[in-house]
């Protein structure tokens, strides 16, 4: 079964690049379509599915901007201050992104393992239940029995 879910980046609005050319900002959500499988729903699938887009994307946004800055006009030493000041821009939005991923898929794991125990709970309790009043049933149907036809089941 395949299901759509989502990953915020971050929390508010990042600075955008080269003067409004925009790049995937800080609070930007991100599709993540994962196959569930029997291994705590998937989580260790979308962990790494999630990390391979933020991946992608860090990589595509260092190489456009590695690109456009060597083709742009100017001095070399210039290029090279740019450059530094992108790459520490880029560095410290793929930080953020992946605290706030990895903080996504601890709260995910941890809802899925909460989840999982108060179903167990449920299961149990109704195991429970049903074995106790099948327990009544057959006794009352035993008490029934013997009125009828004077034997004891």
């Amino acid at each position: 079964m395949e299901d759509d879910s989502y990953c915020v980046l971050g929390s508010g609005a990042g600075a955008s690049f080269f003067g409004g050319a925009d790049l995937l900002e800080l609070g930007d959500w991100l599709p993540i379509s994962a196959e569930r499988g029997d291994d705590e729903m998937g989580n260790s699938e979308t962990q790494n599915t999630a990390v391979a887009i933020v991946a992608g994307l860090v990589l595509g946004a260092v190489t456009g901007a590695l690109l456009g800055l060597l083709f742009a006009p100017g001095s070399g030493k210039s290029t090279r201050a740019e450059i530094e000041d992108v790459s520490e821009k880029l560095k410290a939005k793929t930080e953020a992104a992946l605290g706030e991923l990895r903080h996504s898929v601890e709260e995910l794991v941890d809802s899925t393992r909460q989840y999982m125990d108060d179903t167990r709970a449920r299961v149990e309790a109704s195991i429970e239940a049903g074995k106790q009043a099948a327990a009544e049933t057959r006794e009352h149907l035993g008490s029934v029995v013997e009125k009828q036809t004077g034997q004891s089941i």
